[in-house]
This record gives structure tokens, C-alpha cells and sequence, in this order.
């Protein structure tokens, strides 16, 4: 049986790399480095560490223990509310 948990500061690292591997699959190539992923690093250790996060993301430990196999990652925005959304919150998985 595959196990999930809920990710935490630490695993921001890894969830930078399986970032890359998705997108550098849907482009069809490797996805270059750059400042994108400090940029990621960072966003990703502050709001997974929040007391109330907004942000939450669910991950598979790798069989050998050694990383991450998958992940999926949501994040609940708040915008300015209108008459289909009152509240103008919204969620992107």
C-alpha cells in the first residue's frame, strides 16, 4: 500500500526537483536551472511552515528512502470577491 503525509518545510527541496521533472515532461525537455527555484525553495519553506498555512502539499516517499516519488501540491488564493464568488476565494491544485 502507498502511504501519504503531509509535507513539511523540509521537504521544499524535493518538491522543487519533482516541479521540474513535471514541467520538463510537459515541455518535452529538461527544464533549465535558474532562479525560478530558489525563488520555489523559499516560497515553499515559509508556507508550508505557517501556523494556519494556505498551502498545503501531500507526498510518497521514495521506496529506497531517499527523496520524494510524487507530490501533489494546493494553494488557496484570495482574490476580490464578485457575485459567482463572495467571497473571491478560490483554489489551484
Amino acid at each position: 500500500m502507498i502511504e501519504t503525509r503531509r509535507a513539511v518545510a523540509g521537504d521544499a527541496a524535493e518538491l522543487v526537483r519533482l516541479r521540474a521533472v513535471m514541467l520538463g515532461a510537459m515541455a518535452g525537455q529538461p527544464v533549465e536551472p535558474g532562479p525560478w527555484q530558489q525563488e520555489a525553495l523559499a516560497m515553499l519553506r515559509a508556507r508550508l511552515a505557517e501556523p494556519e498555512p494556505t498551502m498545503a502539499a501531500y507526498v510518497v516517499d521514495a521506496p529506497d528512502g531517499v527523496g520524494l516519488a510524487a507530490c501533489a501540491v494546493g494553494a488557496v488564493d484570495l482574490r476580490l470577491g464578485g457575485p459567482a464568488n463572495p467571497s473571491g476565494r478560490t483554489g489551484y491544485v
